[in-house]
């Protein structure tokens, strides 16, 4: 996995943070966890997701509750700090478009 830059301009500040941060490194040893996001889209289509929320409407779980359910980790970007590696599986949900209706990381 690597970070490619998508503005020339971009490309040497890119290169100097990969090799600075080992970031080449960091991301492979992370592969397992993006592989299982990206799985996670394939195994709960949206029509997964619809009937999970009908099986959960009016109990305490919220949309925002199974969604953090379905991807393992907090899906709020203010609720990073609270368990590891939650930036990158909200990035990588985002990414691949995970829950793939209303709901945006906020």
């Amino acid at each position: 996995m690597s970070i490619e830059p998508t503005n020339k301009t971009h490309e040497n500040i890119i290169d100097n943070h990969n090799k600075m941060f080992n970031l080449k490194d960091i991301y492979d040893s992370h592969k397992d966890i993006i592989y299982e996001v990206y799985s996670r889209r394939y195994l709960y289509p949206p029509s997964k997701l619809d009937e999970m929320k009908k099986i959960f409407k009016g109990s305490l779980l919220s949309d925002a509750d199974i969604k953090r359910i379905l991807l393992g980790n907090y899906i709020l970007n203010t609720e990073i700090n609270k368990r590891p590696l939650a930036k990158l599986m909200q990035d990588m949900a985002e990414e691949a478009n995970l829950f793939r209706y209303e709901y945006t990381f906020a």
